[in-house]
């Protein structure tokens, strides 16, 4: 992320700005906004898979390659416009934390209650921890 952030430091005369900016809103505006405004929407309850899909496709490097390779074929070569690619995914994963949104979770972190935790904690796991030969076979350990 640094090296990508230097690059375009040095070569702020010759950045493609409208198209940087355009890239770098572009990966949440198409992977994050959808699921972000459906998961706000239903609350706790869970979104359809594909807004999860169009984040990860969007937050992928491979996607970025795919579209930095066909964008310098387009143009005939490469532009630090380009950037905005690994400086928008460095991010998010360096800075933010944010990785790939697996489908069996939310796509946005749930607050939880305090007092739950409290209940989770009070809970007695002897009978989970004991052998499972003898929970099915009424064995005490």
């Amino acid at each position: 992320m640094f090296t990508s952030i230097a690059l375009a430091i040095i070569n702020l005369g010759s950045m493609n700005w409208p198209r940087f900016v355009a890239i770098f809103v572009l990966i949440d505006a198409i992977g994050y906004l959808p699921g972000a405004i459906a998961q706000r929407r239903a609350g706790i309850e869970p979104i359809a898979a594909p807004y999860h899909h169009l984040y990860n496709i969007a937050h992928s490097y491979l996607t970025a390659a795919v579209v930095v390779g066909v964008w310098s074929a387009a143009s005939g070569s490469f532009e630090w416009a380009m950037l905005a690619f690994p400086i928008h995914l460095s991010g998010d994963r360096g800075v933010f934390g944010n990785t790939y949104k697996p489908i069996q979770l939310p796509f946005e972190p749930i607050p939880v209650d305090p007092t739950s935790l409290l209940k989770i904690q009070a809970h007695d796991y002897s009978e989970e921890t004991r052998p499972l030969s003898s929970r099915v076979w009424g064995e005490e350990s």
